[in-house]
């Protein structure tokens, strides 16, 4: 720089009044966002500054040009530094133009010959460029700089409650549907219950809920037996069968035991089995007991005295004996029972007495004299079922507590149900309120119900206009 000015202070104010920045919105938004409880609001031109510039707090070093003003030396470098912090806005996005200018130009000519700046503008597209920076010059007056794609800083807020909209608190915002408008962003939620606790359930009549299950309560009765007789070959033949004719399960199938008449025997000195099929249970139902199979038997002969048997069925693919009873040579009743099946160790299910099968186990006397003589002989099997019968309750009834007690609603929309089985025999209904009063359907009938399949599916309640935070 050559001197024209004589004066410290005048020159320094010359050169640092001599610049100035401009900032020219050349694309992108800058919006306020707002919530409302329904509707847009349009937004016009910002009323704030897209961006904000300061003189930076650590300029250079202007000594090299002021420090011998006495001597008239008025030229030189000013080494490196900041000049401007220059910050955009945090909601701002796109484009910024920057100028750098000089502000009075006119009268820096009068007090310099030569003025020659550098200007380096971080993360605009010169800066990428070569050379990286812009000259500002007495000749040229101004050096531009672009700041492309600037990306909003801003975070969004959520909304929780009517009040938060109230007080400004403001969130859930879509900017984009509708350029120029602030649309409310709306969001669902729903509130589950899966009978695994009872927490949502204010009270329930003649049912029972547990273990993710609604089962309808029922009241004992009196206890009471139910016979099955063989009708059937089973998986196992073994003994011999008087009369020959027709199959062995048809010689132990009486009501009443008809002795020597019909039966099955041995003279084997090994038990020997029969197993033979029953029919499904008729008249049963509610808890098993107990199972108890019999038979009649008998030994041919007083001498050996020692003929034996036992009762003998077959479960989910196992067989087991009862006690092994020794026979006289009068037929007499013999039985086991089983209070709980042998195989699962569990109680007794429906399911497994139908596919039940039951027998008998004969083991001839061992002696002196011909075996023709010696026989161990069994005339009558069957199976005695005991059972504690249920009548259940013709209906029962379960009411929820309030589901969205505490929630921000604008409409309540849908119920979805997920009914994994209902039983034969059974429905499954449901009805809805706003203050567990006034019970209606889906279609708005009071005291109406809508009926439930078995599956799942959902139930709209959109015709109803419900809204706000109570619902049963």
């Amino acid at each position: 720089m050559t001197k024209q000015w004589p004066k410290n202070a005048k020159r320094k104010l010359y050169l640092l009044a001599a610049l100035g920045l401009v900032l020219i919105l050349s694309g992108g938004a800058f919006a306020y966002t707002y919530t409302t409880a329904g509707g847009t609001i349009g937004i016009g031109d910002p009323a704030a500054n897209v961006a904000t510039c300061n003189t930076a707090t650590s300029q250079p070093s202007w000594n090299s040009v002021t420090a011998n003003l006495s001597a008239n030396t008025t030229c030189g470098e000013v080494p490196t530094g900041d000049l401007f912090d220059l910050t955009p806005n945090a909601a701002y996005t796109g484009d910024l133009q920057v100028g750098v200018y000089l502000t009075n130009a006119a009268d820096l000519i009068k007090a310099y010959k030569y003025l020659n700046m550098k200007l380096y503008l971080e993360g605009s597209e010169e800066a990428s460029q070569t050379p990286s920076y812009q000259v500002l010059s007495l000749q040229n007056g101004r050096a531009n700089f672009s700041l492309a794609g600037i990306t909003s800083s801003s975070k969004s807020w959520t909304q929780t409650s009517q009040s938060d909209f109230e007080d400004g608190t403001l969130s859930q915002l879509d900017t984009t549907t509708s350029p120029g408008d602030v649309i409310l962003d709306k969001f669902s939620d729903n509130v589950t219950d899966s009978f695994n606790d009872q927490s949502k359930i204010a009270s329930a009549a003649n049912v029972t809920i547990s273990g993710g299950q609604v089962k309808l309560d029922y009241m004992t009765g009196v206890t009471a037996n139910e016979t099955l007789r063989p009708n059937a070959v089973g998986d196992l033949t073994e003994l011999d069968q008087t009369p020959t004719s027709g199959a062995n399960w048809d010689k132990v199938d009486e009501a009443s035991p008809d002795g020597d008449s019909t039966y099955v025997e041995t003279n084997s000195w090994t038990m020997e089995h029969d197993l033979y099929n029953l029919p499904s249970h008729a008249t049963g139902s509610g808890t098993i007991n107990y199972v108890r199979v019999y038979m009649v038997a008998r030994n041919t002969t007083t001498s050996p005295a020692r003929a034996s048997a036992h009762t003998y069925l077959k479960t989910n693919g196992a067989s087991y004996n009862g006690t092994t009873e020794w026979l006289t040579d009068t037929y007499a009743s013999y039985s086991y029972q089983w209070n709980n099946n042998p195989q699962s160790g569990n109680p007794w299910t429906w399911t497994e007495i139908d596919n039940l099968q039951v027998g008998v186990g004969l083991q001839a006397p061992k002696g002196s004299g011909p075996p023709s003589g010696r026989y161990a002989r069994c005339t009558q099997v069957y199976v005695e079922v005991n059972y504690t019968p249920r009548t259940y309750y013709s209906r029962g009834t379960v009411t929820s507590i309030n589901l969205l007690s505490g929630a921000d609603v604008v409409s309540i929309d849908d119920f979805y149900y997920d009914a994994s089985a209902i039983p034969s025999g059974t429905g499954l209904k449901v009805q809805f309120s706003t203050d567990n009063t006034t019970w209606y359907n889906s279609s708005g009938t009071p005291g109406g119900w809508d009926t439930l399949s078995q599956g799942s599916a959902n139930i709209s309640l959109s015709g109803l206009g419900w809204s706000g935070a109570n619902f049963y």
